[in-house]
């Protein structure tokens, strides 16, 4: 009996230290493609003119408008971004896991914040309205006029 008493107790430290050696929910933006962003709350972004980068591929739709390091997941109206990877297949191979860079101009919303796309791991999503240029990106894109 006592045997077993000393087995539950250990038992019971043994799940308390790790429930204890967890990390709480972070806030910010996620550090790697599975962690979810869990970004803190914040609301919707207004409709507008965004430009940025655009890196798509296997499981990857990622804005990052010109001026920031945050990562959106965009979605929405994108079938002229797909339309110019189809006729650029230079750019993107739909068989392998390549990924394409593109510099776009989209009219769209920008989501609260919350955890959207593969893995939850972009802390906004920017739902496209309209496309209005898409090009292969290129360093300084984002310094150009205009951009």
């Amino acid at each position: 009996m006592k045997r077993v008493l000393l087995s539950l107790a250990l038992l019971a430290v043994a799940i308390a230290s790790g429930c204890a050696a967890q990390q709480g929910v972070q806030t910010g933006v996620g550090s790697g493609w599975s962690a979810p962003a869990n970004p803190a709350p914040s609301p919707a972004l207004p409709t507008a003119v965004y430009e940025g980068k655009l890196v798509t591929g296997f499981e990857t739709s990622s804005f990052s408008a010109c001026g920031t390091n945050e990562r959106w997941w965009l979605e929405g109206n994108d079938r002229p971004i797909a339309n110019f990877l189809a006729s650029r297949s230079e750019l993107y191979s739909t068989t392998a896991l390549d990924d394409a860079s593109l510099f776009v101009r989209v009219r769209g919303t920008p989501s609260a914040t919350g955890n959207f796309g593969h893995g939850g791991s972009y802390p906004r999503r920017l739902t496209v309205d309209e496309v209005l240029d898409v090009r292969p990106y290129a360093d300084g894109d984002c310094r150009r006029p205009g951009a």
